[in-house]
């Protein structure tokens, strides 16, 4: 009897371990469950349009905009970057605000192809007057960069131009529905050791190559997350990287891109001319 019963348990053991290992397997764990989401949404990534698609896309953007701003689009369906002329009608404007108004207002009219989605948002980019002419007839207005849930966005200003009788030139667009992974795989911490022992070779004045080593001492304290559209041969990855500085001497001389999720260098910016 005794034996009977000792079999039995044995059964039942056995019959909850497989029930247990069963379900371990079908339950991930929070770090795969994130693992998983990151792989099949990172990068964000930009297709260009079809030529019809396009076509489409250029008559509705000139119908909106009464065919007086002479911009063309991109091959992505948006506002860049290209710079086109008109006549100018001499029509001053002589306060500041009515040009930022005509500007942003054009902008957020355009939101399908500029992605700068309400007027509060794009005066937070901050904002630069970087041309007026001696009539006050043809004024130049520059946004950006854009900052997305937070990131700067590199590439991102939007240069308007316009006459007293509104815009006619956008040059530039930001982005939008970005994912932005919920962990960095790459730590603040990694990517700096990561560029610890880089090489970078800068050119001087009359082209010579100099070589400059990356040593700890020289990687900067300051270092950001920032959204990197990187172009390749027929898209465009927005891809979200740790922007680590590189002292050169008393300056910054180099800024290193990062990715958060892959590591890889996206791109390197040299901070300083020769």
């Amino acid at each position: 009897m005794s034996a009977m019963i000792k079999y039995r348990t044995l059964i039942f053991m056995i019959s909850i371990l497989s029930i247990l290992i069963y379900n371990c397997e079908m339950i991930k764990s929070p770090s795969s469950n994130n693992d998983d989401e990151i792989n099949n949404n990172y990068p964000t990534i930009l297709y260009p349009l079809t030529p019809e698609k396009l076509q489409q896309f250029q008559e509705e953007f000139d119908v909106l905009n009464s065919n007086k701003i002479c911009s063309r689009l991109n091959e992505y369906g948006l506002t860049g970057h290209d710079h086109c002329f008109r006549n100018n009608p001499k029509i001053k404007i002589s306060d500041e605000n009515i040009s930022l108004k005509y500007a942003i207002n054009t902008l957020v009219k355009n939101k399908k192809f500029t992605n700068v989605t309400d007027s509060l948002s794009l005066i937070s980019y901050g904002f630069t007057v970087t041309y007026v002419s001696d009539d006050s007839t043809h004024w130049g207005i520059r946004f950006g960069p854009q900052k997305y849930q937070g990131i700067e966005v590199l590439n991102t200003n939007i240069v308007v131009s316009l006459f007293g009788d509104g815009v006619f030139n956008i040059d530039g667009f930001g982005h939008e529905n970005v994912y932005i992974p919920s962990i960095d795989k790459i730590s603040k911490n990694s990517a700096k050791n990561k560029v610890v022992g880089k090489e970078i070779i800068w050119y001087g004045y009359g082209g010579e190559p100099h070589e400059f080593i990356v040593s700890e001492s020289s990687v900067g304290e300051t270092i950001n997350k920032v959204i990197v559209p990187l172009e390749m041969e027929e898209v465009i990855e927005l891809r979200v990287t740790w922007k680590i500085p590189i002292n050169f001497g008393s300056f910054i001389g180099w800024h290193i891109y990062l990715d958060t999720t892959t590591g890889e260098e996206i791109t390197i910016i040299q901070e300083f001319r020769t």
